[in-house]
This record gives structure tokens, sequence and C-alpha cells, in this order.
């Protein structure tokens, strides 16, 4: 645990620039083995004079911790509760507990967040608004180069600090513990101190109600600051939001349109923000970087990614309809219409594989289908990259993530190295067994019984349940064939079936003969299966609801 005066010193020396991101994690190594933080800073490169001022701040004078000079983003913090309690946004209660959690992460892991940001991922303010308020108060703040005094200016611009007659400047650049978290390089300072600009005269002038930010009567352009929170909630960086699509565990997506203009986008915000996890973090990475080199008409196209107040987001081209999930609700879908449409998907998948990449978690809400019946697939979350190593360890240990109705054996099972595009046929089967059904290919009472079903059972054919003709209904239980050799081995290959199906032709597909595609059971296999789903779902729910690992 560090005390209340370590935990700003290291504040103030990522704030100062005096320590980049990996020299950081020097310090914090040096933490974690007992060493006081000023020595960690001075092993860190921090020259000793550097260290010396730090310590002087953030020394209490007399015992009374408010005459420290604080950080940066504890202004910034203490500005954004304030203007959150005066419009009503979050109660005081709420404001207070979440300042608790960001200390506590200070003092236990070295770790700094903003109230705005625990607020947003606890559900008790929305993320627009949360991310544009820290946004709106960093461009109020101004700190002295001189004295390290934080100033609260009315408006965004320049002034001075009375004391040092030194020019302070407003919204010139991020915090560096902002810097830091988006992965600039932070430079240290030269020298002491940095240079300083004797202002003008008319400068001082200019603005003769100066209010000192580490003082309490300087806060009281919060409610100025919280009126126009409103306004502010329409824009994300370079974006104006319209509305919003969809949440779920880990993001939001909102329909939303580049502020200079341009196409409406769907633009997607990882909620957990600055504390998401790395493996989070990368996936969300690797979604927008796989979707960017992706060009076909039955794929939503990722047109730009980017960072804004701490939250990675992306902006996807907006698919136009409905997904299969919400079309579903009404009633199953024809079988030459759901052919047709899964033919296309099919078609989008195989683009997939060519490019290297498996879906891994095909479903109906992934697909979009417009009112003229074309179908796009999106969300890459959980794809992999036949020259990427490291992609399975962003999902979990036995790869067994995924929507569990539409996995396949070898996912269930957790065989990572098994999953190839026969798996992703395996999940597009699934999909055209509930467009025809209007239910999943198995229904268990619980994983362990859902796992051992899709292992060791023979789906209900789809005639048993809704009319449906033959050639259409071999060409589903094909695709859902236990051993992946007995499936089709192309995502291509399915679609030309469903074409000829479409067409009145004969299909290739035929219920697997001499050979048993039933596999023999293997319970131990579809415990650890079971067991790492739930390791992976328990984990995006630890990382949905606490404020730190």
């Amino acid at each position: 645990m560090l005390s209340e005066k370590d935990v700003l010193i290291l504040k103030m020396a990522l704030e100062r620039r005096m320590v980049n991101a990996r020299s950081y994690e020097q310090v914090r190594a040096g933490l974690a083995r007992g060493e006081r933080v000023a020595q960690s800073l001075r092993e860190a490169g921090v020259g000793g004079k550097e260290v010396g001022v730090l310590v002087d701040l953030a020394t209490p004078l007399g015992g009374n911790t408010k005459t420290m000079i604080p950080a940066r983003s504890d202004v910034e913090n203490i500005l954004v509760g304030r203007a959150l309690v005066a419009t009503g946004m979050a109660s005081q209660a709420d404001v207070e507990k979440a300042q608790k959690l960001v200390d506590e992460a200070g003092t236990r892991d070295a770790l700094f967040y903003s109230v705005a940001e625990v607020l947003a991922e606890e559900g008790r303010v929305d993320l627009l608004a949360a991310s544009n308020l820290r946004s709106q108060a960093q461009s109020r703040v101004a700190t002295c180069p001189r004295c390290f005094r934080h100033y609260l200016l009315p408006r965004p611009g320049s002034s001075g600090c009375k004391p040092c007659q030194t020019v302070i400047h407003t919204g010139d650049r991020m915090s560096a513990i902002d810097a830091w978290r988006e992965g600039h390089t932070v430079r240290p300072p030269s020298g002491r101190l940095p240079a300083v600009a004797e202002p003008s005269p008319e400068l001082m002038a200019s603005d003769p109600e100066l209010q000192v930010a580490d003082v309490e009567t300087s806060l009281v352009m919060a409610d100025d600051l919280g009126g126009s929170v409103q306004e502010l909630s329409a824009s994300f960086g370079p974006y104006t939001i319209k509305s919003e699509i969809d949440r779920g565990a880990n993001g939001i997506v909102y329909r939303a349109q580049r502020t200079k203009g341009g196409p409406l986008v769907a633009l997607k915000v990882l909620m957990a923000g600055p504390k998401a996890s790395a493996q989070q973090t990368a996936r969300f990475k690797r979604e927008a970087e796989i979707g960017q080199k992706l060009h076909h008409p039955g794929i939503a196209s990722v047109l730009d990614a980017g960072m804004h107040g701490g939250y990675p987001y992306l902006a996807m081209e907006l698919a136009q309809g409905e997904t299969l999930e919400s079309r579903l609700k009404d009633s199953p879908i024809p079988g030459p219409l759901a052919a047709t449409i899964m033919s296309k998907v099919s078609r989008a998948v195989d683009y997939l594989h060519k490019q290297g990449v498996i879906h891994r978690d095909l479903k109906p809400e992934n697909v979009i289908v417009s009112d003229d019946d074309e179908p796009k697939l999106i969300d890459l979350g959980l794809a992999k990259t036949s020259d990427n190593d490291d992609a399975a360890k962003l999902t979990a240990d036995a790869s067994t993530l995924g929507t569990p109705s539409y996995m396949s054996p070898e996912q269930v099972r957790g065989e990572s190295d098994r999953v190839t595009p026969a798996s992703d046929v395996y999940g597009l089967g699934a999909i055209l067994y509930s467009v025809l059904t209007g239910q999943v290919p198995f229904q268990g009472q619980n994983f362990m019984d859902l796992f051992r079903l899709i292992v060791e059972e023979e789906p209900v054919p789809p005639s048993k349940l809704v009319p449906t003709d033959a050639p259409l209904e071999g060409i589903v239980l094909r695709c859902l064939a236990k051993d992946a050799g007995d499936r089709y081995q192309t995502a291509a290959a399915l679609a030309d079936d469903l074409d000829r199906y479409v067409a009145g032709q004969a299909v290739e597909a035929a219920t697997p003969s001499g050979r048993n595609s039933k596999a023999a059971p293997n319970t131990n296999a579809i415990l650890l299966g079971v067991l790492a789903l739930l390791v992976a779902l328990i984990g995006l729910a630890i990382v949905g609801l606490a404020v730190v690992n």
C-alpha cells in the first residue's frame, strides 16, 4: 500500500512527463519490492532535483493535507464530481463512492482512474457524458509550469499565474496520464523546470478573478460546466452521436456521423475504457485491424479506429436492416429464402477464410439483413487470424469463447488447434437450422448438458419440427456433423450447394455414410470446455463490474 503522499508524487511525475510508459512500469516494479516512490523514480532515471521538487510539493505543511498542491488529475476529479452532482446526473454518494475506489486503486496498485470512468463503467453515468465531461474539464484547467499551481479558467485560452507572473495555457495537451494510457511517447522535461515566459501586464489584467484550483472556492464553475453536458453528450471525438443502437457486456454501439460530414456509421466503444484489461484492449484493437483490411459487400467494413478520452472506438459501416435474431422473433424463414440469405452469408465467410480469418462467433445476431434480404456480417471481436499466433491468447486458455448454442464440437472441447474454417461451417449450419426452425440445434438445462449434447448427440432433424425439403435438411445436417471432416470443407462449397437447392438442382449434401460422424463421448474434454467457458464468462462479468482487476 502506498501512502497518500507517495501516490501524489507518482501522479505528478506522470503528469510532469518525468516518466514514460516503460519507466513507469519500472517504478511500479520497485514499489512492489517495497521501495519508496522517490527511490524508484531515481532508479527509473528521474533526476534527484526533479524528485525533490515533487517531494516538496507533496509534503503537507503543518499536517494540513489541503495545503499540498494536488495532481492535475485530482483537480479534474473534483471538478467533474461537482458538475455531476450539480446537474443531478449522479448523487453525492455515487461520486464519493467512485472517488474512494479511485483512491484505493492509486494506493493499492498505483493505477490512476477518473471519477467519470468509474461511474460510467458502473452504469451510473452515460459513457458519452462522462468522457465529454472529462474533456471539458481538462480544457478548463491550466497548470503553472513554475509553481505547479492549477488554475480553473472561465474559458479555454491563456492567462497568467499571479504569484509567479508566468503565462499559463488551457487545453494545450492532454494529461500525461492519459498520454501514457494511449501509448504516446511521454517526454521528460529538460532541466529542473521547463522554461517559462513572463506574462504581459495586459494579460494579467485580462482575468483579475483567476481562481486557484487547489482552493475550495476555485470549483464554483462546476455548475456551469455541468450545464453544457447535454450538448457535449452528442459528441464523441470526431463523431456526433445520433442514437444508441445496442450495448453488451463489453461495449456500446452508437449510430453516429463524423462531425464534419460524411455517412452515418456504427460507432463501437469499449465500455471499460482505461480500465479495460490488456486482453480486452488487444482484442478490440485486433478487431479494428482485421476489419480495416476487409472489403466485401457482405461484411461491414471498419472505416476508422482511435481513442477518445481513454475509450477505444472503431467506426464501422452502418448496416441497414435488422438482425436475423430479431427477424426470427416473428417466425421462421421459409426454406428458399433462408437458403438464399445463408448462401450470401457463406460467401462472405468464405472471403474471410481466404483472408486468413476465422470468425468463431457466427450467430443470428451477428447477421444484419436489409429490407431487400441482403445480409451483412458484423462483429469480428473473436476472429482468429492464421498469421497471428497470439490470437488464441486473447480469448481463453482453451479457446472456448463464443456463443454456446452455435459452437462446434471442437470449440466445446477447447481444441484451439482444431478450430478451422470447418468450425465456421458448423456455425453457418447452426444459424441455418435456427432460421428454418426458430430454435437452436441443441438446448441443454445447463452448460454441461448443452456441451454434452453438442459433442455426443445428433440434432433433431429440421423436418421433425417444421416442414423442410429433404435436400435442404441434408445441407443443414452435413454442416452440423460432429467430425469436421464430414462437413463442407469450405464455406464456398456450402454456398454452392445452397444455390443449387434454390435453383431446383440436385445438391451434393448427404448424411455422412460409411463413417462414424458421432464422436465418442469424452466427459473430461466436455468438462474442461465447460470450465473454460465459465471462467471466460466470469472474467468478462468481473471486468464489467470491478473498478480494478
